[in-house]
């Protein structure tokens, strides 16, 4: 019986990774929709590594520097909450999926300037910031699809600060992660 209870366990955690997951194209800015939709301001940090094939991307590499970005996510009409409708395919349509309109790669000086002096507050932030760090087993395009999720679902006016520390985003990689987890704090209080 432990037996059949461990080969389910295998099983099941196998099919959880092969299934569908947001790749870096889907953080290319596109087109605004036709249709006004619902759009969230996300503040990335990380200290992961830039990915060189996809500008504006971050992969799984741990990075010694903290890189700073801003992200401009359309949030589409037809959002069901604690869904992130996504393209099935590499072209990305903003009427019907979470989009990118913009992405601005910021200096840790801006960043921080956002917070400090207003930036781009709005009367609506009224001081409020939201901070949200990922799990483990995580692309970064997942993070900011998900951290743009919350915003749209529980209609936060705040500043949002997504923290995306360098996931394996692979099940087999959870011990890297583990570790890769508590290197974040060392990197974060030295900004």
């Amino acid at each position: 019986m432990a037996r059949r209870l461990f080969l389910l366990a295998v099983m099941l955690a196998a099919l959880a990774e092969c299934a569908a997951r947001p790749e870096p194209e889907l953080l290319a800015p596109v087109a605004p929709p036709a249709q006004l939709s619902r759009q969230v301001l996300i503040h990335v940090a990380t200290n992961r590594e830039p990915d060189a094939q996809h500008p504006g991307n971050f992969n799984n590499i741990h990075s010694p520097r903290l890189a700073f970005a801003r992200y401009n996510i359309s949030i589409p009409p037809n959002h069901k909450p604690t869904a992130v409708e996504r393209s099935t395919s590499r072209q990305v349509d903003a009427a019907s999926s979470f989009a990118t309109l913009e992405l601005t790669p910021l200096s840790g000086e801006v960043f921080t300037d956002q917070f400090a002096g207003g930036g781009n507050a709005t009367d609506e932030a009224d001081g409020h910031v939201l901070v949200f760090v990922h799990g483990y087993n995580t692309k970064f395009s997942e993070s900011v699809l998900r951290m743009a999720q919350l915003l749209a679902d529980k209609s936060f006016f705040g500043q949002a600060i997504l923290f995306a520390w360098p996931s394996d985003d692979r099940l087999p990689g959870y011990v890297a992660d583990k570790d890769a987890a508590t290197t974040p704090a060392t990197t974060w209080r030295s900004c």
